[in-house]
């Protein structure tokens, strides 16, 4: 199997709760490849926060005063999917205020025949359009159009994120899933927030 470590950006309008997205990204779709590829997974870690959208008042680091933070270590994909639904719904519901959510799962494999173990790291990243900075906006912009040194000037904890996702990569460039989600009425795109 091909060890690459992936990035998943889910862009939608507004903020809810990505419970089945989740499920199906991180549990089902997982699941899938381990017993196509013949792996089996040992164990793993979750870890969630909550990015706000506070420009500057923390800094580079983005961790002081984000209590949504936690992490939890899991045996095997079930133990994943309980925490999903007990813990991350619990703090997608008690998430208010503006901001995204941000989780990194590392997944501990085995290949089955040759008993040979490696780790792949899956970051995701839930942006509400509508609660985007201008600053966040700008370094999206930059982000994805390659300008690596411009987004790195952006201070918040959004680009601080993919940047940081974008560091682990090992040998192999990450591998990256972009989706948009946009919202149609009466047959005509809302372009509110659709402006990357």
């Amino acid at each position: 199997a091909e060890r690459r470590d992936g990035f998943a950006i889910h862009l939608r309008v507004e903020r809810e709760c990505h419970l089945m997205f989740l499920l199906d990204t991180l549990v089902i779709q997982v699941n899938m490849k381990l017993q196509r590829e013949g792996l089996r997974l040992e164990r793993g870690v979750v870890r969630f926060r909550k990015l706000l959208e506070e420009e500057g008042r923390h800094g580079r680091s983005g961790t002081g005063g984000n209590s949504m933070q936690t992490q939890c270590a899991f045996s095997d994909s079930h133990g994943l999917m309980v925490w999903l639904l007990n813990q991350y719904r619990m703090r997608a519901d008690l998430s208010t205020g503006p901001g995204h959510e941000a989780l990194e799962v590392e997944y501990m494999v085995e290949q089955t025949e040759s008993g040979v173990q490696f780790s792949v790291h899956l970051y995701v990243l839930l942006v509400a359009m509508e609660e985007l900075s201008v600053s966040s906006l700008c370094g999206l912009r930059c982000y994805f159009s390659d300008d690596q040194m411009t987004s790195s000037l952006v201070g918040t904890e959004l680009i601080s994120f993919m940047q940081h996702a974008a560091n682990q990569a090992r040998t192999k460039p990450l591998y990256t899933l972009i989706l948009f989600n946009v919202l149609a009425r009466d047959f005509q795109v809302d372009a509110k927030n659709v402006q990357l």
